[in-house]
């Protein structure tokens, strides 16, 4: 703990000292109101036990109670016209993708739209970002942080709305894709990603906790975690070497992708058209 403080204090200077050094290259008003809308949007998780995992694979398996302090987490991922705003106050580089070195289409950089390529690493950096301009330790939510909040309250239950299919009864309740092909993912009306809130909040009020994009999390990633995991409050394995966690599924997913206890991994370096983030932070 008191390395991960060290490395904290450290990159906070940084930071700090890089956003004196590009202070004037975004609007201090833009800044502000920025901040603001952020912390507006933070959502209060209670207090309380719940059943994290599932029986659908074995990285889920065994479903078991875990006992979480109360939390904050974003109401909407992250936005481009947000994380932009970090990148234009700090001189950090916008989003790109790692593979190709290509930014996203138009069509999907709206300042609305949630903000992808940005591997866990840059999630962090706009983490530190926010953490020196509000004074509060924000960061990415722990992997049971992260299926507390996508429950919504709903124990048990296959999705963040409960168990009924993504588009049951010809009602979207998320941005999904159910094949390879972009002109089926138009049938719910986004070929691509969505709007921040534009799906129907979950009982916590949060958005797009299903499909949309992927989202990081703070911890490693180990297919049989769960088998030993911590019942208070647990922070996932050792980081060093390990991939790491997101979660939620895509615009490019499918229902078994969406479900509250899927879980995935990729590479930390990782930052692809699929991948976002939402923050987090202690009261």
């Amino acid at each position: 703990m008191a390395r991960q403080n060290g490395i904290f204090l450290l990159v906070f200077f940084a930071m700090t000292l890089l956003s004196i050094i590009s202070a004037g290259a975004t609007d201090k008003n833009t800044v502000k109101d920025t901040i603001e809308k952020i912390e507006n949007s933070m959502v209060l998780i209670p207090a309380g036990e719940f059943t994290m995992g599932g029986t659908l694979a074995r990285n889920e398996d065994p479903p078991h109670k875990v006992y979480l302090d109360a939390y904050y987490i974003g109401k909407y991922e992250v936005t481009f016209e947000e994380y932009e705003t970090f990148c234009g106050e700090t001189g950090y580089n916008l989003p790109c993708d790692r593979r190709y070195g290509i930014q996203p289409d138009e069509s999907m950089r709206g300042p609305n739209m949630p903000v992808m390529n940005v591997s866990r690493d840059d999630a962090e950096a706009y983490c530190t970002w926010l953490s020196i301009k509000t004074g509060k330790r924000y960061r990415l939510p722990t992997e049971a942080e992260w299926e507390k909040a996508a429950r919504g309250g709903l124990d048990g239950k296959d999705y963040t709305w409960g168990n009924e299919a993504p588009d049951e009864g010809g009602i979207y309740r998320a941005n999904f894709g159910p094949g390879l092909d972009h002109y089926i993912w138009k049938k719910d009306g986004h070929a691509y990603t969505a709007p921040v809130g534009f799906y129907p909040p979950n009982g916590y009020g949060l958005h797009d906790m299903a499909g949309n994009l992927w989202e990081w999390c703070r911890d490693g990633y180990d297919r049989d975690y769960y088998r030993n995991s911590p019942y208070k409050n647990p922070q996932g394995p050792d980081r060093k070497g390990k991939e790491g966690i997101i979660r939620g599924g895509c615009y490019a997913n499918g229902p078994k992708e969406l479900r509250c206890a899927h879980r995935y991994s990729i590479y930390p370096t990782n930052a692809n058209f699929l991948t976002g983030f939402r923050v987090a932070r202690s009261p």
